[in-house]
Protein backbone atom coordinates (compact mmCIF):
# COMPACT_ATOMS: atom_id res chain seq x y z
CA UNK A 1 0.00 0.00 0.00
CA UNK A 2 1.49 3.74 -1.00
CA UNK A 3 1.87 6.19 1.90
CA UNK A 4 -0.13 8.99 1.19
CA UNK A 5 2.84 11.74 2.05
CA UNK A 6 0.66 14.81 0.20
CA UNK A 7 0.41 18.10 2.14
CA UNK A 8 -1.50 21.04 1.62
CA UNK A 9 -1.37 22.85 -2.27
CA UNK A 10 -0.59 26.25 -2.68
CA UNK A 11 -4.19 26.98 -3.01
CA UNK A 12 -4.79 25.62 0.43
CA UNK A 13 -2.32 27.42 2.28
CA UNK A 14 -3.71 30.69 1.00
CA UNK A 15 -7.22 29.95 1.51
CA UNK A 16 -5.67 29.07 5.34
CA UNK A 17 -3.69 32.47 5.45
CA UNK A 18 -6.29 34.19 4.29
CA UNK A 19 -8.70 32.84 6.85
CA UNK A 20 -6.77 33.77 9.09
CA UNK A 21 -5.92 37.09 8.60
CA UNK A 22 -9.61 38.06 8.12
CA UNK A 23 -9.83 36.49 11.98
CA UNK A 24 -6.50 38.21 13.45
CA UNK A 25 -8.29 41.31 11.63
CA UNK A 26 -11.35 40.99 13.30
CA UNK A 27 -9.61 40.18 16.80
CA UNK A 28 -7.98 43.38 16.66
CA UNK A 29 -10.69 45.60 15.60
CA UNK A 30 -12.72 44.33 18.77
CA UNK A 31 -10.00 45.32 21.06
CA UNK A 32 -8.96 48.41 19.88
CA UNK A 33 -12.83 49.42 19.72
CA UNK A 34 -12.90 47.47 23.11
CA UNK A 35 -9.97 49.90 24.31
CA UNK A 36 -11.59 52.43 23.06
CA UNK A 37 -15.08 52.24 24.57
CA UNK A 38 -13.39 51.86 27.60
CA UNK A 39 -11.06 54.48 27.27
CA UNK A 40 -14.30 56.67 26.63
CA UNK A 41 -16.17 55.82 29.61
CA UNK A 42 -13.07 56.11 32.40
CA UNK A 43 -12.76 59.76 30.91
CA UNK A 44 -16.43 60.57 31.04
CA UNK A 45 -16.25 59.12 34.37
CA UNK A 46 -13.30 61.21 35.42
CA UNK A 47 -14.74 64.37 34.06
CA UNK A 48 -17.86 63.53 36.11
CA UNK A 49 -16.07 63.09 39.48
CA UNK A 50 -13.86 66.13 38.92
CA UNK A 51 -16.93 68.37 38.51
CA UNK A 52 -18.37 67.11 41.34
CA UNK A 53 -15.12 67.47 43.44
CA UNK A 54 -14.31 71.01 42.38
CA UNK A 55 -17.74 71.94 43.44
CA UNK A 56 -17.99 70.98 46.13
CA UNK A 57 -14.74 72.91 47.15
CA UNK A 58 -16.45 75.86 45.39
CA UNK A 59 -19.40 75.47 48.06
CA UNK A 60 -17.67 75.22 50.57
CA UNK A 61 -15.79 78.84 49.85
CA UNK A 62 -19.20 80.22 49.23
CA UNK A 63 -20.38 78.98 52.75
CA UNK A 64 -17.63 80.61 54.46
CA UNK A 65 -17.20 83.31 52.55
CA UNK A 66 -16.74 86.97 53.83
CA UNK A 67 -16.70 89.04 50.69
CA UNK A 68 -17.64 88.35 47.00
CA UNK A 69 -15.07 89.55 44.32
CA UNK A 70 -15.85 88.38 40.33
CA UNK A 71 -13.85 89.80 37.65
CA UNK A 72 -14.57 88.21 33.94
CA UNK A 73 -12.59 88.91 31.26
CA UNK A 74 -11.95 87.38 27.51
CA UNK A 75 -8.69 85.50 29.27
CA UNK A 76 -9.57 84.78 32.61
CA UNK A 77 -12.49 84.79 35.59
CA UNK A 78 -11.76 85.64 39.24
CA UNK A 79 -13.68 84.69 42.13
CA UNK A 80 -13.03 85.45 45.49
CA UNK A 81 -14.65 84.41 48.73
CA UNK A 82 -12.17 84.90 51.21
CA UNK A 83 -10.05 87.99 52.89
CA UNK A 84 -6.97 87.31 55.09
CA UNK A 85 -4.82 90.14 56.71
CA UNK A 86 -0.82 89.91 56.53
CA UNK A 87 0.48 91.58 59.07
CA UNK A 88 4.48 90.87 58.51
CA UNK A 89 4.78 93.79 58.04
CA UNK A 90 2.91 96.19 60.80
CA UNK A 91 3.71 99.50 59.11
CA UNK A 92 1.77 98.57 55.71
CA UNK A 93 -0.40 95.53 56.52
CA UNK A 94 -2.36 94.02 53.29
CA UNK A 95 -5.67 92.19 53.06
CA UNK A 96 -5.13 89.35 50.63
CA UNK A 97 -7.72 87.98 48.88
CA UNK A 98 -8.54 83.87 47.93
CA UNK A 99 -10.29 82.09 46.17
CA UNK A 100 -10.51 81.40 42.11
CA UNK A 101 -8.68 81.95 39.19
CA UNK A 102 -9.60 80.01 35.49
CA UNK A 103 -6.92 80.90 32.75
CA UNK A 104 -9.41 80.56 29.57
CA UNK A 105 -5.80 79.60 27.43
CA UNK A 106 -4.54 76.93 29.96
CA UNK A 107 -8.10 75.38 30.18
CA UNK A 108 -7.22 75.08 34.35
CA UNK A 109 -8.98 76.67 37.09
CA UNK A 110 -6.80 77.04 40.07
CA UNK A 111 -7.20 78.06 43.90
CA UNK A 112 -4.86 81.32 44.80
CA UNK A 113 -4.60 84.50 46.08
CA UNK A 114 -5.12 87.71 44.29
CA UNK A 115 -1.40 88.16 43.52
CA UNK A 116 -1.71 84.90 41.58
CA UNK A 117 1.69 83.90 43.32
CA UNK A 118 0.15 80.66 45.07
CA UNK A 119 -1.25 79.15 42.89
CA UNK A 120 -2.55 75.31 43.07
CA UNK A 121 -4.57 73.66 40.64
CA UNK A 122 -8.14 72.65 41.37
CA UNK A 123 -9.05 71.36 38.33
CA UNK A 124 -7.92 71.26 34.36
CA UNK A 125 -9.65 70.17 31.27
CA UNK A 126 -11.92 73.43 32.01
CA UNK A 127 -13.84 74.74 28.61
CA UNK A 128 -15.34 76.83 30.68
CA UNK A 129 -15.94 78.55 34.19
CA UNK A 130 -18.46 80.66 35.15
CA UNK A 131 -20.19 83.05 38.49
CA UNK A 132 -23.28 84.87 38.76
CA UNK A 133 -25.03 86.74 41.48
CA UNK A 134 -29.22 86.92 41.61
CA UNK A 135 -30.32 89.40 41.26
CA UNK A 136 -33.37 88.67 42.32
CA UNK A 137 -31.37 88.98 46.03
CA UNK A 138 -31.15 92.52 45.95
CA UNK A 139 -33.73 95.02 46.38
CA UNK A 140 -33.74 97.67 43.47
CA UNK A 141 -35.48 100.67 42.83
CA UNK A 142 -36.75 101.25 39.46
CA UNK A 143 -34.76 97.88 38.54
CA UNK A 144 -31.41 99.02 39.37
CA UNK A 145 -30.73 101.37 41.63
CA UNK A 146 -29.66 99.37 45.08
CA UNK A 147 -31.79 100.00 48.34
CA UNK A 148 -30.68 97.44 49.95
CA UNK A 149 -28.15 94.64 49.55
CA UNK A 150 -28.09 90.74 49.80
CA UNK A 151 -27.07 89.66 53.36
CA UNK A 152 -26.58 86.36 51.96
CA UNK A 153 -26.36 86.63 48.63
CA UNK A 154 -27.28 83.49 46.14
CA UNK A 155 -24.35 82.69 43.68
CA UNK A 156 -24.94 80.19 40.60
CA UNK A 157 -21.51 78.68 39.28
CA UNK A 158 -21.26 76.93 36.28
CA UNK A 159 -18.61 74.64 35.00
CA UNK A 160 -17.51 72.88 31.75
CA UNK A 161 -15.20 70.12 31.62
CA UNK A 162 -13.72 68.37 28.38
CA UNK A 163 -11.76 65.26 27.68
CA UNK A 164 -11.26 63.04 24.56
CA UNK A 165 -14.47 64.44 23.39
CA UNK A 166 -16.95 63.77 26.42
CA UNK A 167 -18.67 67.07 27.45
CA UNK A 168 -19.66 67.92 30.98
CA UNK A 169 -21.55 71.32 32.48
CA UNK A 170 -23.02 71.38 36.03
CA UNK A 171 -24.35 74.39 37.19
CA UNK A 172 -25.05 74.71 40.78
CA UNK A 173 -26.25 77.62 43.05
CA UNK A 174 -25.27 78.18 46.31
CA UNK A 175 -25.96 80.87 49.40
CA UNK A 176 -23.35 81.96 51.47
CA UNK A 177 -23.94 81.45 55.11
CA UNK A 178 -22.17 84.15 56.42
CA UNK A 179 -23.33 88.28 55.98
CA UNK A 180 -21.49 89.45 53.21
CA UNK A 181 -22.84 93.06 53.43
CA UNK A 182 -21.42 95.63 51.88
CA UNK A 183 -18.25 93.62 50.75
CA UNK A 184 -19.46 92.72 46.86
CA UNK A 185 -17.35 93.93 44.17
CA UNK A 186 -18.07 93.42 40.59
CA UNK A 187 -16.39 95.28 37.34
CA UNK A 188 -18.21 97.64 35.74
CA UNK A 189 -19.43 97.44 32.21
CA UNK A 190 -17.05 100.54 31.21
CA UNK A 191 -14.07 99.05 33.17
CA UNK A 192 -12.86 99.53 36.16
CA UNK A 193 -14.01 97.46 39.89
CA UNK A 194 -17.01 98.66 42.06
CA UNK A 195 -17.85 97.60 45.85
CA UNK A 196 -21.77 97.89 45.40
CA UNK A 197 -23.17 100.17 48.11
CA UNK A 198 -27.06 100.79 49.14
CA UNK A 199 -28.19 104.54 48.43
CA UNK A 200 -31.95 103.82 47.57
CA UNK A 201 -31.96 107.13 46.05
CA UNK A 202 -29.11 108.55 44.36
CA UNK A 203 -27.51 106.29 41.47
CA UNK A 204 -23.89 106.37 41.44
CA UNK A 205 -21.36 103.48 39.95
CA UNK A 206 -21.41 101.63 43.33
CA UNK A 207 -25.35 102.05 43.66
CA UNK A 208 -26.23 101.24 39.91
CA UNK A 209 -26.72 98.04 38.34
CA UNK A 210 -27.29 99.19 35.19
CA UNK A 211 -23.59 99.98 35.74
CA UNK A 212 -22.51 96.21 35.75
CA UNK A 213 -23.06 94.13 32.38
CA UNK A 214 -25.42 91.31 32.67
CA UNK A 215 -22.73 88.26 32.62
CA UNK A 216 -22.57 88.89 36.40
CA UNK A 217 -26.00 88.28 37.31
CA UNK A 218 -28.73 85.51 36.53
Amino acid sequence: MKRNNKGFSLVELLIAMAVSSIVLTALVLLVAQSVKSYSKQTSLAQIQSDADVVLNQISKSILEADTIYIDKTDAYVKFYTKTVSDTSDPTNPKHIKWGYYYDKAEKKLYYTDDTLSKKSEACDYVEGFDVKLSKSNFTLKDGHIIEELPTNPEIQVSITLERMKNVRTVTREYMARNKIGNNITLQKATGGEVTLKATGSVAGDKSDLSKISDTYFY
